[in-house]
């Protein structure tokens, strides 16, 4: 396998898992607001 293609593939790969990290963390944000606005009431 060419290394030239490496370089192609590599930045969809980082840019899928940061991609996917902030969507973790958005989630999780959003589930520990919904909880504090349950708990409230």
């Amino acid at each position: 396998m060419p290394p030239s293609k490496w370089w192609i593939l590599f930045p969809f790969c980082s840019c899928r898992s940061m991609l996917f990290f902030i969507v973790v963390v958005v989630g999780c944000s959003l589930l520990m607001l919904l909880l504090l606005l349950t708990s409230e009431k």
